[in-house]
């Protein structure tokens, strides 16, 4: 592991929510302290990026809950969706970066903020205080707790030795690939960097910082009021004369509704159908990970790392698909194997396959496991 240091964040500037939703102030001087950023925990943050098509922020913005629909564990009523990034050139056209996390946490660590007179201060997911470098992975470990920046907009948390075999099975970077970022010497972050990271804050729509001037706009308000009610009048004297043609829109709609739902039948809800259309088509060769495999490992981390570490058995290969998540694991024996699959059938529905069986010259064996 790299243990060169460039220019990295030190983490005691900043206040930060630790997993239990508590505020925790900076042990520094208090001229160092950074007060309009707040870091909150990435395990409780899913980073993911999907293609949404659509030109108009409007639409694609309407339509980004639903294309992740069928791939979350929780309703989307229940959940919050700020975008991080929107790719407009390229290749990577439509591709959007986006954080999603629970509406309640997120009220909860605003009521925290405000208890300790931070309103003003953004929030950040706490991987992105480490550097982005281009191409390279950068991480920072805190007693066993393991953080990595895989991307400007990705990244992972959680015990280090599960975060490894996370990034093993992507095939795409090893553990070696870590760039160690500890033993920072330099605790002032320039103003610059500040900047970047409120470009990432979790603080957007009904959750974004109110304006100190809405005084000012109730003294507006019924001046507005009264140039909105004459549009209004318009409108509907309009309205009034093109009632047919609505009609025959509305029909329309039904009609094309009717076919989507055979085409997509799994899909609860159409907000703009030329854009979830789209994103359909393009999912099958879009598909990217979902909150859903991220709350299901989540919950299987403690079970399965004991055995990794005592090196008894062996995650090979990992797939979610269907709302259903599938490991291929080698087990020293048939015993050890099905004592994971009775742990996992205490949170989730579990199916096991045995694809090898112990033979006369080893107890090892394989299976597939399937959790829901």
């Amino acid at each position: 592991m790299n243990k060169e240091v460039n220019n990295l964040v030190a983490f005691e500037q900043f206040y930060f929510i630790d997993q239990k939703s508590c505020l925790h102030k900076p042990n520094i001087a208090s001229e160092n302290i950074i007060n309009d950023i707040v870091l909150v925990p990435t395990e409780q943050v899913l980073l993911v990026e999907v293609f949404v098509p659509g030109k108009k922020i409007t639409d694609w913005k309407k339509a980004l809950p639903f294309v992740l629909e069928e791939q979350l564990s929780q309703p989307i009523e229940q959940l919050f969706f700020a975008v991080l990034h929107r790719q407009v050139t390229g290749e990577k056209a439509g591709f959007i970066s986006v954080a999603v996390v629970e509406k309640e946490k997120l009220t909860n660590w605003l009521y925290e903020l405000k208890a300790h007179g931070l309103e003003q201060a953004q929030i950040v997911v706490d991987v992105f205080a480490l550097p982005f470098v281009d191409n390279k992975l950068s991480s920072l470990q805190i007693d066993k707790r393991l953080l990595v920046r895989t991307d400007k907009h990705k990244g992972l948390a959680g015990s280090a030795t599960w975060v490894k075999q996370i990034l093993e099975l992507e095939k795409k970077y090893s553990a070696d690939d870590l760039e160690e970022t500890s033993g920072v010497k330099d605790k002032i972050i320039p103003r610059s960097s500040i900047k970047e990271l409120k470009k990432l804050t979790l603080r957007q729509g009904d959750f974004a910082i109110k304006n100190t001037n809405s005084s000012i706009w109730k003294l507006w308000m019924l001046p507005i009021s009264l140039v909105v009610a004459l549009l209004i009048m318009q409108m509907t004297s309009q309205f009034l004369q093109t009632n047919r043609y609505l009609e025959q829109e509305k029909l329309y709609k039904q009609h094309t509704a009717k076919l989507f739902h055979q085409m997509f039948p799994q899909t609860k809800r159409i907000v703009n159908i030329r854009a979830q259309t789209k994103a359909k088509m393009a999912s099958f060769s879009n598909n990217k990970n979902s909150f859903g495999v991220a709350k299901i490992l989540q919950s299987l981390e403690v079970d399965m790392l004991l055995l990794i570490n005592e090196k008894s058995i062996n995650v090979t290969n990992m797939q979610w698909k269907n709302k259903q998540l599938k490991l291929l694991i080698e087990a020293k024996n048939i015993n050890i194997l099905q004592g994971l699959v009775d742990k996992f059938s205490k949170k989730h529905e579990v199916k096991l396959k045995l694809t090898q069986l112990a033979s006369q010259n080893s107890q090892q064996v394989s299976g597939e496991i399937y959790v829901k």
